[in-house]
């Protein structure tokens, strides 16, 4: 009868010690896995960080005991509110690089009331020698005193005249690196915003000596725009890719915010035929001079319009 007694002892122990092993990684994956929704941030599809709704807010504080969001300042205020807004039980998160491009790029973009928005006038005017005309130099002269922001592809004289009449916000780009440094030079407008579009060995007027560079055309036509989160006034195409460059800025206003009754693109040198032959199918001529023409969005044209006439005109390299 004892041994009996000890036989089903040794039963249970054994039965209860093969119940263990088999709940116990179960048990410990609940764990782990209810650890993972506190404590871990994931993905979402949309570009934002994704972070289940508990009820301890994943808030790091610091050893003084002074939050994340109170550390990054401007950029903490913003992830606080971001924490109010749910979205199926879940908060989000901005993603941080683009929380980052957009608080500096306010404050490098925020427009500067100078004291400097005056008429232009050709009274003691230095006349450049990049072809601009009396009349294209008047016309410029008023559209950027009364633009507030001003966008050129090619720098020069007409940077020499946005500055003078004071515009607030300004960016332009150039393929010819000591062209940009001396349009930086000579505006000496602080809050002007200067790139230049690498695109290989230059010659004469910032053309390229190799054309087949697989990077000149990002470089120049699109990449300059892709930091501008805020369509400008007026685009100025004097420079390299024309006809593309005006397409691009008629497509970067039109997704960009830009009311297109408003804005306008032009073109220098626009009495050569190809150039008013290509864009004047997406724009209508609303102001000229005898070189420059001013151009607003066609009624009822649509971005896919303004495309195809980019993608037959993106290797159209004019010289001057």
């Amino acid at each position: 009868m004892a041994n009996l007694h000890k036989n089903s002892t040794k039963g249970i122990l054994a039965f209860c010690a093969i119940v263990v092993l088999f709940l116990f990684p179960l048990f410990q994956f609940n764990i782990i896995k209810d650890l993972s929704r506190r404590n871990k941030c994931v993905h979402g599809g949309d570009g934002e960080v994704e972070v289940p709704d508990t009820n301890q807010s994943p808030i790091i504080i610091s050893d003084d005991g002074i939050s994340r969001e109170e550390q990054l300042g401007e950029v903490g205020e913003e992830v606080s509110e971001t924490r109010k807004e749910h979205n199926g039980g879940h908060q989000k998160f901005p993603n941080m690089f683009v929380m980052i491009q957009n608080q500096l790029y306010k404050k490098a973009t925020a427009h500067v009331n100078t004291p400097r928005r005056k008429e232009f006038t050709l009274s003691d005017w230095s006349r450049g020698t990049g072809g601009l005309l009396d009349s294209d130099r008047l016309l410029l002269g008023e559209l950027y005193r009364n633009a507030s922001s001003v966008f050129e592809f090619g720098l020069g004289e007409s940077t020499k005249i946005a500055a003078l009449v004071g515009v607030p916000r300004y960016a332009g780009v150039d393929s010819d690196v000591n062209w940009v440094d001396k349009a930086r030079h000579d505006s000496a407008m602080d809050h002007f915003r200067f790139t230049f579009a690498d695109i290989g060995p230059t010659k004469e007027w910032g053309n390229p000596t190799k054309e087949t560079l697989q990077k000149i055309h990002f470089n120049y036509q699109i990449a300059p725009l892709i930091v501008e989160n805020d369509a400008f006034d007026i685009y100025l195409v004097d420079g390299r890719w024309r006809i593309a460059c005006a397409c691009v800025s008629m497509l970067h206003a039109m997704n960009h915010g830009g009311d297109m009754s408003k804005v306008m693109v032009g073109i220098h040198d626009s009495d050569r035929t190809m150039y008013w032959e290509h864009f004047g199918k997406v724009g209508e001529v609303v102001q000229k001079s005898e070189k420059l023409w001013m151009y607003k969005l066609r009624d009822n044209v649509t971005e896919v319009d303004i495309f195809d006439v980019w993608k037959q005109t993106v290797n159209m390299l004019q010289r001057r």
